[in-house]
């Protein structure tokens, strides 16, 4: 069952990137309330589409397209704009920095001008990362905590963040949310990618071996619908120039999650540890403090990292068996 924020006058929200993981369970939230809700995307496939397709309006839109943008503000008219369209894989994005400085910072700064001008009366989300964070020694991270990314990703995040906060505090509200889990995630992530192997292993022959990297770092793993109800809880009732995070505050050992999915799938599962899947210098323990957003918003996380990681489960075994 979803949870929901507070249910007012019917508003339009325009979720940029609405087609993916967060924000398909973004505008699944905000459709449960009755809410109008358009949602960009780049290829239109997916979970989001076959679930939301009757609900909701998709507009194709591409980062860096400004004229189209411009034109979906005009034509809408949004209370509230989520841009959530970025660049998600770190390893991924590292491959073409350049580009992904385009994207995520420079990016940034049109689309705050293009609301600006387009939407005035609108709110705008900011959706950054707790990439943008330097190593804490294992201790919560806090919005004052040392900004100092790794990546040309955390990099480029950080740049935006702090422009909205900046540049667009009389009507942006940025987050950096932490680990991200739960169903119909892409298989490129960790845990969406161990729970495709195991539901693969498991309507197959039932016995086989799991390929993971560095399973004994400890992450602040969230589930995607607490995640995404603390995006629309942050946007409709947070502070315009303020970073909010978006965390469990309970590190989980990511071995754990993949033991609890071995368990639950049933099979008979050998794990080894694949060299490609590793990172180096990877922190051991990362985690998130909340705090400000649950004084701000009252947000609470109501499902914990297992229950993540077996519903991440559950959907891959579904889409599997209907693929099969």
């Amino acid at each position: 069952m979803l949870l929901t924020a507070k249910i007012g006058t019917m508003k339009t929200h325009l979720i940029t990137g609405g087609s993916g993981f967060v924000g398909g369970h973004i505008a699944q939230h905000l459709v449960a309330r009755g809410e109008r809700v358009i949602a960009t995307y780049g290829q239109m496939d997916g979970y989001a589409f076959e679930r939301l397709r009757d609900a909701v309006t998709f507009e194709q839109w591409f980062l860096g397209d400004l004229d189209r943008l411009q034109a979906l503000l005009i034509k809408h008219q949004p209370d509230y704009i989520y841009h959530l369209a970025s660049p998600a894989h770190v390893p991924t994005a590292q491959k073409n920095p350049r580009q992904t400085a385009m994207d995520v910072f420079i990016g940034t700064i049109s689309v705050i001008d293009i609301v600006r001008s387009c939407a005035p009366e609108a709110r705008l989300l900011y959706v950054g990362s707790a990439e943008e964070y330097a190593d804490n020694a294992g201790q919560p991270l806090t919005e004052t905590s040392r900004i100092a990314g790794a990546s040309a990703y955390a990099i480029s995040k950080a740049a935006a963040t702090q422009w909205v906060a900046a540049m667009a505090k009389d009507f942006a509200v940025g987050v950096r949310p932490f680990n991200q889990i739960g169903p119909h995630q892409s298989p490129i992530f960790a845990v969406a990618s161990f729970a495709a192997q195991i539901a693969g292993i498991t309507l197959k022959e039932g016995k086989g071996t799991l390929r993971v990297g560095n399973l004994d770092v400890e992450r602040d793993f969230i589930h995607v619908e607490d995640s995404s109800l603390a995006h629309i809880m942050a946007l409709e009732n947070g502070q315009p120039g303020e970073i909010y995070n978006i965390a469990s505050g309970q590190p989980v050992r990511l071995r754990s999650l993949v033991e609890h999915m071995i368990k639950i799938s049933g099979s008979q599962i050998e794990i080894a540890v694949d060299p490609s899947r590793q990172r180096p210098g990877e922190i051991l323990r990362i985690v998130g403090d909340a705090s400000k957003l649950q004084r701000a918003t009252g947000w609470r996380m109501q499902k914990n990292a297992l229950m993540a990681a077996e519903d991440a489960l559950r959907a891959a075994l579904a889409s599997q068996k209907k693929a099969l």
